[in-house]
């Protein structure tokens, strides 16, 4: 008899109470738990949250290490299981989720151990008057739980299994669909980046160094070089997303490009300003 596999979300929140309810909503659709990990939201975040069936809530203190965050409820998947990524500011649209039901059902007679499903992901952003939508393409939105898998990284973690990085060694299959992020105007989405671009280059040497390339290149230069250096390849990055994207993605990825200038360079002259006071 074929074993029943189940879909565990894995939903980190902190004064999410405006974007969670509708995260939920479709969420609960499809996973059969959804194990919430809280960093100490002050708001009503978790008494929307304890409205929907199956949601287990886990508190934390921690607030800006999120491979921590999300590996505290990873450890609570059964292997074999499925693993459904969703933020709390992100939902599912009709499509996304009429696949994710239909792949439900097959769940028991897939036998490839390392798996990932992608799909696109949609961010509006408001800049004024108007909503400029770009395209983020095959998104991780559900994988497969097996032995020794984990997330390194403060910020914009990564999986890895047995030191390899999960995405470069699974399986990858398309759904169609799409998750939607919730609206941000300018000053959110540059709030958010500052933070979490702060975290990153502050951390940039972490313990699983040797499993990411960059960090390996980077372990043996001064910080401050070092973070030049990989800001300077964010950019890169960043600006060949935006040759490669669409007319209708265009003008949101050359602002969102043009954020990172602006968030890369004060964060040099934070890191130089503070070195200057600590040499004194």
């Amino acid at each position: 008899m074929a074993t029943y596999r189940k879909i565990i979300c894995i939903m980190p929140t902190y004064n999410s109470e405006r974007t969670i309810k509708l995260a939920l909503k479709t969420v609960s659709l499809v996973a059969d738990k959804i194990i919430i990990v809280d960093s100490g939201s002050v708001d009503n975040t978790i008494k929307i949250a304890q409205r929907f069936n199956n949601v287990l809530v886990i508190n934390t203190n921690i607030k800006n290490d999120f491979s921590y965050i999300r590996n505290l409820a990873l450890k609570l998947v059964s292997e074999g299981d499925f693993v459904l990524c969703i933020d709390s500011d992100e939902y599912m649209n009709k499509e996304l989720i009429v696949s994710l039901l239909k792949l439900k059902k097959v769940l028991h007679q897939i036998k490839i151990r390392f798996l990932i499903g992608c799909c696109d992901r949609l961010m509006p952003l408001v800049i004024g008057n108007k909503t400029y939508i770009y395209r983020e393409k095959n998104r991780m939105v559900i994988f497969r739980k097996t032995q020794n898998i984990k997330y390194i990284g403060k910020v914009y973690e990564v999986l890895i299994v047995n030191h390899l990085l999960f995405e470069r060694i699974a399986h990858k299959f398309y759904l169609k669909g799409s998750i939607i992020h919730t609206p941000r105007t300018a000053p959110e989405y540059l709030k958010k980046r500052i933070s979490r671009l702060d975290i990153l280059l502050s951390n940039l040497i972490i313990s699983e160094r040797h499993v990411l390339k960059r960090e390996k290149y980077l372990a043996n230069i001064p910080p401050p070089i070092a973070r030049l250096i990989y800001s300077a390849y964010l950019l890169i990055g960043n600006m060949k997303t935006l040759l490669d994207s669409r007319k209708g993605d265009f003008l949101a990825r050359l602002w969102l490009w043009s954020c990172d200038i602006i968030v890369i360079f004060y964060l040099t002259i934070k890191y130089i300003i503070n070195s200057c006071t600590k040499k004194h």
